[in-house]
């Protein structure tokens, strides 16, 4: 084949032609489109990682309210747990105060009914041995019993304590020389007598006595100067003879007791 420089530069000038219509109508809008797929893609690609960054945020955020919950789930089991054992406790410190409360109670109760029975036997034990000693009395009182009394003021008396006997002496003193006699019978003048002359003999001076009848002291006698009393009579034993008899309940009442 012939070598024609005409044809040659005219297939030189398709072939340019060629790739400018290429390159102008389709290299181009395939460049494009490929930038264009390029462009999308890339953006997909940020917006997926845009998608992951939130969905890695919202899960550290669950995970973050998963574990406060899971906390707060053991702070409010702690609490519960506590609450209930502290509400156990006074529960139990409540019926521990009860029990303790009704036992104290009962032994009031006990103590008191206790009481009321030993007062009332010790009462009634105190009337009858009153009543019998009235008997007594009554049967053998004379005047040789009388004037006994009488001897045994005067006898209590002088005997006295050194310091009671000067502290009744001063009141009398004090009082004027006055002294009141009560007794249960009536005083002959010459245990009237004996009874100021004892009293005489006490102060060394006159003494102005008044005597008066006090049925009460039961075969008694008492002697009041300045308010100080000097007395005998049968009231005094009985008062020994019930407190002997309240040791003896109350004895009684602990030996139960324990």
């Amino acid at each position: 084949m012939l070598f024609n420089g005409f044809t040659m530069a005219a297939q030189i000038i398709n072939f340019l032609v060629l790739i400018w219509l290429l390159k102008r109508f389709l290299y181009q809008p395939i460049l494009a489109a490929i930038d264009a797929r390029e462009q999308r893609i890339a953006s997909e690609l940020a917006e997926a990682a845009a998608q992951d960054a939130a969905a890695e945020d919202k899960r550290r955020v669950f995970e973050a309210r998963s574990a406060e919950l899971a906390e707060r789930r053991a702070d409010m089991l702690v609490e519960a747990s506590a609450a209930a054992a502290a509400e156990r406790d006074r529960l139990l410190s409540e019926a521990r105060a009860e029990v303790v409360a009704e036992r104290a109670r009962r032994q009031a109760s006990l103590r008191d009914e206790w009481q009321r029975t030993q007062a009332a036997l010790g009462a009634r034990l105190g009337e009858e041995a009153l009543a019998i000693v009235r008997r007594v009395l009554a049967d053998l009182g004379d005047a040789e019993l009388e004037s006994c009394i009488v001897r045994g003021l005067c006898r209590r008396l002088r005997q006295a304590d050194a310091s009671a006997r000067a502290v009744f002496c001063q009141a009398l003193v004090d009082d004027g020389g006055r002294a009141r006699l009560r007794s249960a019978f009536e005083l002959d003048p010459a245990d009237r007598h004996a009874v100021q002359h004892a009293l005489e003999a006490c102060i060394d001076a006159p003494v102005v006595l008044t005597c008066e009848r006090a049925p009460e002291l039961i075969a008694g006698i008492e002697l009041d100067a300045g308010g100080q009393r000097l007395a005998w009579h049968i009231a005094d034993y009985l008062d020994v003879f019930e407190q002997h008899i309240d040791d003896v309940l109350k004895a009684a009442a602990t030996t139960g007791t324990d």
